[in-house]
């Protein structure tokens, strides 16, 4: 009963979202909008994605743009957005004033940019609103039909690799100008960075690991052995490595129930901790099929998949599409544990220098590799009509 109430009152609050945004809209375009206003964001709650490099640059470039960022004022990431400027607080009055009035709306993520769900919804039926821009989170590899132009009405679509826009041109429906191979605006962040003696692991999130009993998931057996391995430690004291575990945020409530005794073991938080640092930081990269393994390939630093359910994993997850991890990966792929830790100890023994195989991959996936990647998400932007 407790649940009706609530989708009820949503329900009737987001109508009334609605409607006004619909009685603000007239007036927000003809007052504002000679402003030439652009809104970036994430989720409302972070600043520490694509969203956020690309606004870092355009403080920094082009401060003759009206250029604001939409975050949570409470926000552990507001004082970031504070410092450079134009911050609006996400959900509130202003920014759904410039929300109606904005030309340009550009976000990292594909439900991030709205000041309420249901002007999400609504954008998808009606295109109202001034042109989406679409940074990404990650690299787009697998088959993402709700990314498609036809459910998702994205104007512009932001690749970060050459194969991924050779594959979202040919096959999601989008118009010639309306994808652009710019690369991300965060790896002009991966340029003269010194590794710490660490290593990063994040697994990603899993359909069919929701809404069940989670502890009895093999995704949850998997994991918690892992950050439990004395084999694991003992590698890591021999070294003097830490390891840091980063749970996927899809599954930021059952972050408790991860724990670990060993010293050289570490289960990050998610309050205070920002993933961008922890991905510059580490040398090594042990992830299942996370896209952050892309991240790592830019910075042409060892990558490890680690696939224990690789076959459920395309059977009832993702349609697997252009890339191949054994193919076209930047590191070896393993489906035991024991394999895993092969190839851990073969990364130490080498000295964590990239194999000529997978340098060769990361060459190839990434032709353009300097730090203009927000500058040409800007020109893209601009050659954009309006």
């Amino acid at each position: 009963m407790k649940r009706i109430i609530k989708h009820l009152i949503g329900g009737i609050k987001g109508a009334f979202i609605v409607i006004f945004a619909f009685l603000l809209f007239p007036f927000a375009r003809l007052f504002l909008w000679h402003r030439k206003i652009w809104i970036v964001s994430e989720y409302g709650y972070e600043a520490r994605d694509n969203g956020y490099s690309f606004f870092k640059y355009m403080r920094g470039n082009h401060r003759e743009v009206n250029c604001y960022y939409a975050i949570d004022f409470k926000s552990s990431d507001y004082p970031k957005i504070k410092e450079l400027g134009n911050a609006i607080k996400f959900g509130s009055f202003k920014h759904l004033l410039y929300f109606c009035a904005a030309r340009y709306i550009i976000s990292s993520k594909t439900q991030g940019f709205c000041p309420s769900y249901y002007l999400t919804l609504l954008r998808k039926k009606m295109h109202l609103w001034g042109k989406y821009v679409f940074l990404q989170h990650g690299i787009t590899k697998d088959d993402q039909k709700f990314l498609y132009k036809k459910p998702s009405k994205i104007d512009l679509f932001i690749c970060g690799a050459k194969p991924e826009y050779e594959d979202i041109k040919a096959h999601y429906g989008y118009k010639e100008n309306e994808v652009a191979y710019t690369g991300f605006a965060r790896f002009d962040d991966y340029f003269g960075l010194t590794a710490k003696k660490q290593i990063l692991v994040m697994p990603t999130w899993r359909r069919y690991a929701e809404n069940v009993n989670f502890v009895d998931t093999e995704y949850y057996k998997t994991w918690y052995s892992f950050v439990n391995s004395s084999v694991l430690n003992d590698l890591l004291k021999q070294h003097n490595v830490l390891l840091n575990f980063y749970l996927h945020p899809q599954f930021k409530e059952h972050l408790p129930l991860f724990n670990t005794k060993c010293s050289n073991i570490k289960i990050i938080p998610f309050d205070n901790s920002d993933l961008q640092v922890l991905i510059r930081e580490s040398m090594m990269f042990i992830t299942d099929f996370s896209s952050l393994a892309f991240d790592f390939g830019y910075m042409k630093r060892p990558v490890i998949y680690y696939q224990y359910d690789e076959k459920e994993y395309f059977e009832k997850h993702y349609i697997k599409g252009y890339f191949d991890y054994r193919r076209d990966g930047f590191g070896s792929v393993v489906n035991t544990f024991d394999e895993l830790m092969d190839s851990i100890r073969d990364c130490f023994g080498n000295n964590f220098i990239i194999k000529e195989k997978y340098g060769m991959n990361q060459k190839e996936f990434f032709p353009l590799y300097d730090d203009k990647n927000s500058e040409r998400i800007y020109n893209a932007i601009k050659n954009l009509k309006n």
